[in-house]
């Protein structure tokens, strides 16, 4: 296990040996892309498995199942099938979850994590246990 801290954000989570963020080659040749993106962090792991950030604020905060709702709303906008539409329990709360077979891209497991009006919209495509295992970490620092 890796233990990452995000600095911007101020959280930390643990990930299974294998998992990376971009290396070093990455970061030379897209320095303004990757600099641009290390307040939304990246991870990538074995077998083309990522595990990405989107964060943000969010006023007022919604409720695990108003997110859910939100959630839906968008992926039926985008064309995403829904699979299953769940809670996880992160930090002492409960939050938003929704697995979808987004088009070209696959089977795609989204968490809504929110903490003092910050989302953090992780999109997961890996084996869901190991999806499951990587959020449940996720601590704030």
């Amino acid at each position: 296990m890796t233990t990452y801290y995000n600095r911007v954000w101020k959280f930390g989570l643990q990930l299974p040996d294998g998992w990376s963020e971009p290396g070093g080659i990455a970061r030379i040749f897209f320095f303004f892309r990757y600099a641009a993106q290390s307040s939304q962090p990246e991870f990538y792991g074995p077998d083309r498995t990522s595990l990405k950030f989107a964060i943000g604020p969010i006023s007022p905060e919604p409720s695990a199942e108003e997110q859910q709702q939100t959630l839906q709303h968008i992926a039926m906008k985008r064309g995403e099938q829904i699979i299953g539409v769940s809670t996880v329990q992160v930090g002492g709360r409960r939050h938003a979850t929704m697995t979808v077979d987004m088009p070209y891209i696959g089977r795609v497991k989204h968490y809504s994590l929110i903490f003092r009006g910050i989302e953090y919209l992780v999109s997961a495509r890996a084996p869901e246990r190991v999806a499951d295992s990587i959020v449940a970490s996720f601590r704030q620092v």
